[in-house]
């Protein structure tokens, strides 16, 4: 049987390093001019292509700005619509005594059905904006204690 030698598995790698480092100094020697050539353009060329790049991206960036200052503005009025709804609902109804802290299961199911028909009732006034809700009357109170 043969012994291995590691002396020629190295000798190997050296010279296929150096021929690969001769072939990748021949190929890029020998590439072809046009191809380097089309690389570069006139300052000219670069100077016009670099201001047209630049406006469009100006005129990107001012489309962005423009569309985030409206959802901004959308939002803010959101909010504002929403805060002066739940003022309104705070001031059309206030929640009986008697169902703050229900003492019965019967009281406690009547005051979620006033709670929830107080909402409707509500929801119906303010969509039709009849300006000025007049506050929501209870009944729990009196007919279940």
């Amino acid at each position: 049987m043969k012994n291995f030698n590691y002396l020629h598995l190295s000798g190997f790698s050296a010279v296929g390093l150096l021929v690969a480092c001769l072939a990748q100094q021949w190929f890029g020697d020998h590439r072809p001019y046009s191809a380097s050539q089309a690389a570069y353009r006139t300052s000219a060329e670069a100077i016009q292509a670099a201001q047209t790049e630049r406006r469009e991206v100006s005129a990107r960036q001012t489309l962005l700005r423009e569309d985030r200052q409206e959802q901004e503005s959308q939002r803010a009025k959101q909010m504002m619509e929403r805060k002066n709804r739940d003022q309104a609902w705070q001031a059309f109804y206030v929640q009986p005594s008697a169902c703050q802290n229900p003492s019965t299961n019967r009281l406690f199911t009547a005051c979620a059905d006033e709670h929830i028909r107080a909402r409707r009732e509500f929801d119906q006034a303010y969509a039709a904006n009849l300006g000025v809700l007049k506050p929501f009357h209870s009944t729990v109170a009196t007919n279940e204690e």
